[in-house]
């Protein structure tokens, strides 16, 4: 299994990194965030690699290993700045967090039994995963000595959707250069790692701020959401998008504010994380740009303008990712269907449609309802615990921000449902359950920590 060591050189290197930069108390809410950017970060690397004309193996293997020791290199070159923080966990009974355990330990049994059963029966996942996302990565893979890898751009694999980014693709064919052949199991576990990131960063980081039984909690809303763990057996680039776009705020939170070398540092994890989102569909570009917004609201609303000054380290993380998106969108990428089978007129006709509207809507809503579950969902239920307990107004800025920033973003895939030029019955039968579980992680961790 040499592909894991794809795996653990980026993961070793972010540990390192949090190990010199996070005081000691957020070592373990930040650790995970942290691993899943570098893994993401990997894939542009990898992107670079491939662009750069690196065909053979060997020399891939070595690069990509010589890029990520130098990177752990300044990782440890890096003055430590943990110390210690004012502890802001709050206290539980015993009894309390012993049946959260229980209750995460249930729920963590009954995805994984699922994910295993669903990854024996569809070991190359669902549609998505070998229509889009593997099949393109065997292009990359099997192509990358003479060339050829570009011929997953061609125009006849337009209805693959070969305008979407490419954090999957890349992160599996890479998996594939160091194992040497193509494995089912790479891209299989690449979907677990990123599944088990998403539960365990939200679990972590609500339970560094209220305690070991919310953060049980946190952890086991997602695990429990139908869709969550069918899409994770699926393959499908879903999951790590919901990732990324949760592991922003929680390193935003982390980060506080000021110019601390340890906030900037936070600062800086969480502009790539919201960057690696776009790196990884094309909604997550829209997540990017709400997320840096917020950011700079919340700034300027606490700090005066001055307060925009954080906002550098922000860029300056997102940045290289930002570039890898750049390069690929103006260089390979053909045009998104949205712009290429429709004109602005007929988008705008679509738009105003009440009909299309109420159609939208109505989805929306019983999606929110039920996020996979036959009666009623997870999503419903932190509303319910968010209205008994009620918001405690010292909550994180990124907390109180990420709510409205899950509903803006819902709100902006409410109007590329509005505008599609597909059936819209069948984008919205086809897809809304996979764009449900984008803001499911951070709801969930934003709710049950900004809750009293």
């Amino acid at each position: 299994m040499a592909w894991g060591a794809g795996l653990l050189v980026p993961v070793l290197t972010a540990l390192v990194l949090v190990c010199r930069v996070a005081a000691r108390r957020d070592r373990i809410a930040i650790a995970v965030p942290a691993a899943g950017v570098a893994i993401g970060l990997a894939s542009t690397i990898a992107f670079a690699l491939l662009l750069a004309g690196v065909g053979a193996r060997m020399s891939f293997v070595a690069l990509d290993a010589a890029a990520w020791i130098g990177l752990a290199a300044a990782a440890l070159s890096v003055r430590r700045r943990g110390g210690p923080v004012a502890p802001d966990s709050a206290s539980e009974s015993g009894w309390m967090s012993a049946g959260a355990l229980a209750l995460l330990a249930a729920t963590a049994f009954a995805a994984i039994v699922s994910f295993v059963a669903s990854s024996g029966v569809f070991p190359h996942g669902e549609w998505d995963a070998w229509a889009q996302w593997n099949l393109r990565a065997r292009f990359f893979f099997l192509g990358a000595a003479d060339g050829t890898w570009r011929n997953a751009f061609v125009p006849v694999l337009a209805w693959s959707h070969a305008d979407y980014p490419l954090l999957v693709p890349m992160s599996v064919a890479r998996l594939w250069q160091y194992h040497g052949s193509e494995t089912v199991l790479a891209p299989i576990v690449f979907g677990g790692v990123m599944a088990a990131a998403t539960a365990a960063a939200a679990g972590l980081a609500v339970a560094r701020t209220r305690g070991p039984a919310r953060g049980c909690l946190a952890a086991a809303v997602i695990l429990a959401c139908p869709s969550f763990v069918r899409y994770s057996a699926a393959q499908c680039a879903d999951i790590a998008l919901g990732f990324y776009v949760l592991a922003a705020f929680v390193l935003w939170s982390r980060a506080g504010a000021g110019a601390a070398p340890r906030s900037r540092d936070c600062l800086a994890l969480a502009g790539m994380a919201a960057a690696l989102a776009g790196w990884t569909k094309n909604e997550g570009l829209a997540a990017f740009v709400i997320v840096v917004a917020l950011m700079a609201i919340e700034r300027v609303r606490s700090s005066g303008w001055g307060g925009l000054g954080d906002l550098v380290p922000v860029l300056a993380g997102a940045a290289p990712v930002l570039v890898a998106v750049v390069v690929f969108k103006t260089a390979l990428a053909p045009p998104s269907y949205f712009t290429a089978e429709q004109s602005l007129g007929q988008a705008v006709e679509r738009l105003m449609d009440l009909d299309r509207m109420r159609l939208v809507g109505a989805a929306l809503r019983r999606e929110v309802w039920l996020t996979g579950a036959t009666i009623v969902g997870v999503l419903p239920f932190l509303a319910v615990f968010a209205a008994v307990r009620g918001v405690d107004p010292a909550a994180p800025a990124a907390a109180r921000a990420a709510v409205p920033a899950m509903l803006i973003l819902l709100g902006v895939y409410a109007v590329a449902y509005l505008v599609t030029p597909k059936d819209l019955a069948w984008q919205l039968r086809t897809s809304l359950d996979r764009l449900a579980i984008h803001v499911l992680p951070t709801l969930a961790w934003a709710i049950l920590t900004v809750s009293r």
